[in-house]
């Protein structure tokens, strides 16, 4: 593998592990259902920004499996290996260049009502529709304080990677 190779390859895997990590510690259960609100989403938009497509679905999408298997959530897995890096996908692509911080807010937003719908859909395949729907307002309000993170600690974050990460049009 080349240098570049390698280190996107480190930089995914840190990025999974800081998803898995803020999505099973910093947590709050959601009464009445099985779910929780987390911060993880967050760090999945700042590494779907951040780190080329494919390497932002993989830290997402690993990220946020292992988290509900370590969490006692295998239930889940599945669902959020798939939610996640569709969302991953969704901000890598709206984020393609050098974004401002109004396009990351649109791009967490588009995310956010991804994760709102998709985990509705998957409440209902597990719990039906009258379970999915006591969801919502929860995973909407976890998909805003995923933006309101991902807005704030983008340009930050950005200029404190930005001697170790090639520019998204290098990529």
């Amino acid at each position: 593998m080349k240098e570049k190779q390698v280190r996107l390859l480190c930089f995914a895997s840190m990025f999974a592990a800081l998803i898995l990590v803020c999505t099973m510690f910093v947590k709050m259960p959601v009464p009445a259902t099985t779910e929780y609100i987390h911060v993880g989403d967050g760090i999945l938009y700042l590494a779907a920004a951040l780190l080329p497509l494919p390497y932002a679905v993989a830290a997402a999408a690993v990220g946020a499996a292992l988290a509900d298997v370590l969490a006692s959530y295998a239930i889940w897995a599945p669902f959020s290996l798939v939610i996640k890096a569709v969302m991953a996908l969704c901000i890598s692509v709206l984020c393609r260049h050098r974004c401002s911080r109004a396009r990351a807010a649109l791009a967490a937003l588009a995310a956010g009502c991804l994760n709102v719908a998709l985990y509705f859909a998957a409440s209902a395949m597990l719990y039906g529709v009258g379970g999915a729907a006591a969801g919502i307002p929860f995973n909407a309000l976890q998909s805003l304080l995923a933006l309101v993170i991902f807005v704030l600690l983008l340009p930050p974050v950005r200029r404190a990677l930005s001697e170790l990460l090639p520019e998204r049009s290098e990529r």
